[in-house]
């Protein structure tokens, strides 16, 4: 049977890059493409090169994932395009100009970072469970960063209303735990009968740097290494388009987290690596893709905790704007 999917932010960077990947591959029959900007959207198709063979694939849907009155939108109308399918759900939106996001909250009352890498993802995974658990050998497919090895456990403990709204201690730390949770929920999805798959897109010279390039006189530098070191868009999507077709190497086991650098253990293994890339470029052997997370992912406490948490924040959000968790 031909496969559905639907990929929310996939506009720009790597998001359209994997929907690239996608909209190439026959399996697929049907691709959501959930944006903030249907517009923005619909010229990157035209200003690519998408064929009109891979564009008949692609609905645009707006999808707002800063705003849980937009998620809800998002999934009325799903409901109203009558998808009883979904083999593939790839939640690629994240934040996308961290300079400027800091202490910023949402019409919601949440901090931003958090509500666009995490609560509305959390939401709308709860809102397609059923129809995810309904189509045979589906899988959700969450972007995890490096940064979640770093993320702190009492951001997850600890997490309230008020909390996400703080924004975290920093910037970083505030990505940096809003990836953790991300990846904590991968594991919790799974345990709750959900294929789920972690992937580290690595290091991309995306418009994620722009502000960067912009600082008086070493902007030009920065541009430069940016450019030189790191994973093109094309690149770092090759873990969530793997994350889309592979299959387990061992019976009974499941993917859990890739990264396009593997899981080096060994000199050998980062002799081997070396060898293969050019600077950070991904390996030619993709299944080398499949990496090891943070063992404190893999906590199933840490994940009962996080998923409670989650459902008390999204609820007394609900509750403060009037509305119900349709979702929940």
């Amino acid at each position: 049977m031909k496969k559905v999917a639907i990929i929310t932010g996939c506009s720009a960077g790597v998001g359209l890059e994997t929907l690239r990947g996608l909209s190439a591959d026959d399996t697929y029959r049907r691709i959501i493409c959930a944006v903030r900007n249907p517009k923005k959207m619909v010229a990157a198709m035209a200003e690519t090169g998408f064929l009109e063979t891979m564009k008949a694939k692609c609905e645009v849907v707006e999808l707002d994932v800063a705003s849980l009155a937009s998620v809800d939108r998002f999934i009325e109308r799903l409901k109203s395009m009558v998808i009883t399918q979904i083999d593939r759900l790839i939640l690629n939106a994240g934040a996308k100009d961290y300079s400027n996001l800091q202490k910023h909250t949402t019409e919601d009352g949440i901090g931003e970072i958090w509500q666009i890498n995490y609560f509305s993802n959390f939401y709308l995974v709860c809102a397609l469970a059923p129809v995810l658990k309904a189509t045979p050998e589906s899988r959700v497919v969450l972007l995890s960063s490096v940064m979640h090895w770093l993320g702190a456990s009492d951001a997850i403990l600890n997490l309230t209303a008020e909390g996400a709204t703080s924004g975290g201690v920093s910037l970083w730390s505030t990505y940096r735990d809003s990836k953790f949770a991300i990846t904590v929920l991968g594991n919790e999805l799974s345990r709750r009968g959900l294929d789920t798959v972690a992937v580290n897109p690595g290091g991309v010279a995306s418009k994620i740097w722009r502000n960067w390039y912009t600082i008086y006189l070493i902007g030009p530098v920065i541009r430069f290494f940016v450019t030189l070191i790191l994973l093109t868009c094309t690149d770092g999507a090759q873990t969530t388009l793997y994350a889309c077709r592979a299959l387990s190497e061992k019976p009974r086991e499941r993917l859990v987290y890739l990264s396009p650098y593997g899981q080096i253990k060994s000199s050998w293994e980062l002799l081997a690596f070396l060898s293969d890339i050019h600077w950070f470029r991904i390996p030619h052997d993709q299944s080398r893709f499949i990496g090891q997370c943070s063992r404190r992912v893999e906590d199933p406490l840490l994940g009962a905790r996080l998923w409670q948490k989650s459902i008390d924040v999204i609820s007394k959000t609900c509750a403060k704007r009037g509305s119900v968790c349709s979702a929940l």
